[in-house]
């Protein structure tokens, strides 16, 4: 059990609190009160083991869910001090990625030790993560989902070996929606570093235009002289027509639950982008590049301006793009934006946990008969066949079977003699005998061509 009367640790997040610190904190309630029903009667070392990850991992959570580390002591400097570590958390995401490893950790050391029907109630909800994680080309997508459907069955048990697969399936999908955060706080990133890289450039080229007229006259009408601040102007025009495309991009991040700041990143990136393009247009101009444009004085230069500063959606239109995929692989089930979706070429996997599924049973057979060597490949079909684990041809099992559908099976003939009848095992039982299900064995021929007789033995009259 967690100990409810801890010491606190002490709050460094202060009055800005992000998002995600009021979502951990719910996570390890909830996690806490799953541990206690989980209870703690299993005197085996395993479950003791698996109790203890999960206790110490929710307090590992906790205690970075408080941002301690921004706690900043009273001294010279102390708002500089705090503006400067929130700002490298914000960078690094160091705080936020090591409650989500430890929640995650928690999380599958717990399918080692709830209870059956308590780890069966998730497999739906693990296989919309499946879906949502992971790639639609990677090839464990397809194996995972057919893993929970053999699982999910109610007449079926969770072994420790199903518990352990369940716990590397989650893994999997944890490993991969963390590569998807770490994938957009890089993005997000670069997004800074090229929006600061102009900004500073675009300062430079307004300290020399308002040092230096002949310098700033490149970018007026011939024969006019601006005032000193007119390059910050024209600037300034150009980047507020970038900033006003940054509208069109906002629909990229509908229904998620963590953009990362792109929104307002990207309106930066599109307003230093539309001041350098801006720029760029009025010297085309200004050097009659285009021919059939010229600046006259007056607001026309304003207006050519403004018209180049919104070209630069041409650029950045690649970059919205970008964001919005790297928002959907940083995503989860739970998102608005994300619905899980079958994989193409599949069917939606059967996760129905509530209700008794039917037992096997088989109706039919494409051939009745064969062999007594084996070797007849006979077509079964019926129904609950999805996780069939056994077929036998009377009391003989055959391993050379293929479960083409839950209602039909290709299975390969064993060697026996007279007639048997054709079973088909599943997690949740045997099908029943039935004249439909039987196979006859047909003897060798003899030399004479006549099929050979049994040989009879022992004693008796004759």
């Amino acid at each position: 059990m967690i100990d409810k009367n801890a010491e606190e640790v002490p709050d460094g997040n202060g009055w800005l609190v992000p998002s995600w610190v009021a979502y951990a904190k719910s996570t390890c309630r909830r996690l806490t009160g799953e541990l206690n029903q989980a209870g703690g009667h299993d005197p085996s070392p395993e479950y003791e083991a698996f109790h203890q990850t999960v206790e110490e991992a929710i307090k590992r959570a906790q205690y970075h869910a408080q941002r301690p580390r921004l706690r900043v002591r009273n001294g010279p400097f102390r708002r500089l001090r705090s503006l400067t570590r929130r700002l490298a958390d914000w960078w690094t995401g160091s705080e936020v990625d090591q409650v989500w490893a430890a929640l995650h950790t928690a999380g599958q050391a717990l399918l080692g030790i709830q209870s059956p029907a308590a780890v069966k109630s998730q497999l739906a909800d693990l296989a919309a993560t499946v879906v949502t994680t992971l790639d639609p080309g990677d090839l464990r997508r397809k194996d995972y989902l057919t893993t929970l459907q053999l699982l999910a069955p109610a007449g079926r048990d969770i072994s420790p070996s199903d518990r352990a697969q369940l716990r590397a399936i989650r893994q999997a999908c944890d490993s991969s929606a963390d590569g998807g955060h770490a994938d957009a706080r890089a993005f997000r990133n670069t997004l800074v570093l090229v929006g600061s890289l102009l900004a500073v450039v675009l300062t430079i080229v307004t300290i020399i235009a308002w040092l230096d007229p002949g310098f700033r006259s490149i970018f007026a009408a011939a024969g006019t002289q601006p005032g000193g601040w007119y390059v910050f102007e024209l600037e300034l025009l150009a980047s507020l027509s970038g900033v006003t495309g940054a509208v069109l991009s906002l629909r990229n991040y509908t229904g998620f639950q963590y953009a990362y700041g792109l929104p307002f990143v990207q309106a930066f990136l599109k307003g230093t982008t539309g001041a350098a393009t801006g720029l760029f247009g009025v010297l085309l101009v200004r050097s009659a590049v285009i021919g059939s444009l010229t600046l006259k004085p007056g607001a026309s230069t304003f207006v050519v301006a403004v018209v180049f500063g919104y070209a630069q959606y041409l650029f950045t239109r690649l970059v919205d793009q970008q964001a919005n995929s790297v928002l959907k692989s940083a995503g989860s089930r739970s998102d608005p934006g994300i619905t899980p979706s079958v994989p193409l070429g599949g069917d939606a996997p059967v996760l129905l946990t509530t209700s008794k599924a039917p037992r096997p049973q088989v109706s039919g057979l494409s051939s009745n008969h064969g062999q007594a060597a084996g070797g007849e490949s006979v077509t079964l079909t019926g129904s609950g066949f999805t996780a069939t684990t056994a077929v036998n041809f009377g009391g003989k099992a055959t391993k050379d079977f293929t479960v083409n559908s839950d209602t039909q099976i290709t299975v390969t003939s064993p060697s026996g003699i007279g007639t048997v009848t054709i079973t088909v095992t599943t997690p949740v039982g045997t099908s029943a005998g039935s004249v439909a299900a039987q196979f006859t064995y047909v003897p060798a021929p003899s030399d004479d061509g006549q099929a050979s007789q049994p040989a009879v033995t022992g004693s008796g009259p004759v």
